[in-house]
């Protein structure tokens, strides 16, 4: 059923804009419509003790969208991702930019936490993201956030249900999400994030989280690290967990690219002997002199003190934006 309603969703889109593009010779007249994608497939070699598949093909992203502008301050997004081969909405959004250097864009969002999730999953050094940045980053989540620019300082505030899983709203409680950036030389942005919030169910408890980042792109030199910490309100008593990484690239040769990064993750600081320390490397050979085009192979060595039959990983991906 799921996969007719995409069907049909797809198709009326795909008659939508070959009519709209045939009947609007001028580009620049409203509305404009554009159509865009991703798909990343994999190979993955998985060294952990008794796993099985311990190999397999798989498409780690296939995404579709669709963006539309009305007016210079009027524009939207829908995109769709696949997922356990079933379609489900990623983010839709609508934007209005009629104050300057203001942005309010509601709908379903990213929340604005942190700085390697919350940007395009296929535009990082590594393959994966860090395990500190999967494990607290809140997700995608119905609200509304505020975006101002003024010069070298990006401030943004979102309202948000705190409920990430679904589409509704689950209790009265809102959550509260804040990120400051400041470029205080050209190529360097250094910033904070703060969520504040309760966690959607029954029990309605804290899921409080903070992070600071640096991100410094120079030429062929990009370095990025984020130290991350939570405190989520259990039943019983309060978990703190945090992680931490740092990452360099360093393109040596116009469409090749060498990457190193280390990141440690404790899931409960007040318990021993649970850390997760990964240190990955790699080759980026971009297909196209520009853009994200590329083939990446990635090996992690992956220590889980928790699980000590956790066993290093190889991957290779590739991946095309269009």
């Amino acid at each position: 059923m799921a996969r007719n309603i995409f069907a049909l969703l797809v198709g009326s889109m795909a008659i939508f804009i070959t009519v709209f593009c045939s009947s609007n010779v001028n580009a620049d007249e409203y509305p404009k419509v554009n159509v865009g994608g991703l798909i990343a497939g994999q190979y993955v070699y998985d060294q952990t003790k008794n796993k099985l598949p311990s190999n397999e093909w798989k498409f780690s992203y296939a995404r579709m969208q669709v963006s539309g502008k009305l007016s210079d301050n009027l524009n939207g997004l829908v995109q769709f991702k696949a997922k356990s081969g079933t379609p489900s909405l990623s983010v839709a959004y609508i934007n209005l930019n009629y104050f300057p250097n203001t942005e309010i864009r509601i709908g379903r969002i990213k929340s604005p936490f942190g700085i390697e999730i919350l940007g395009h999953p296929l535009k990082i050094p590594t393959i994966n993201f860090s395990n500190a940045s999967k494990a607290i980053w809140p997700g995608c989540d119905m609200g509304a956030k505020v975006t101002y620019k003024h010069e070298d300082v990006t401030g943004i505030i979102t309202c948000q249900n705190g409920n990430p899983v679904v589409l509704v709203d689950d209790n009265n409680g809102k959550d509260i999400c804040g990120k400051l950036i400041v470029t205080p030389v050209e190529g360097l942005d250094v910033g904070s994030s703060c969520y504040i919030g309760g966690y959607a169910g029954a029990f309605e408890l804290a899921t409080n989280r903070y992070g600071v980042e640096a991100n410094y792109k120079n030429g062929p030199l990009w370095l990025r690290g984020e130290f991350l910490g939570a405190k989520n309100e259990q039943i019983r008593d309060t978990v703190t967990s945090r992680g931490y990484y740092a990452v360099t690239a360093y393109r040596f040769l116009p469409q090749v690219e060498a990457v190193a990064r280390y990141d440690a993750y404790d899931p409960n600081a007040d318990t021993d002997n649970n850390e997760k320390t990964n240190i990955t490397v790699g080759l980026n050979y971009y297909l196209l002199l520009e853009g994200w085009n590329r083939i990446s192979l990635n090996y992690e060595i992956r220590n889980d003190k928790a699980n000590a039959w956790t066993g290093n990983l190889l991957t290779v991906q590739t991946q095309i934006l269009f």
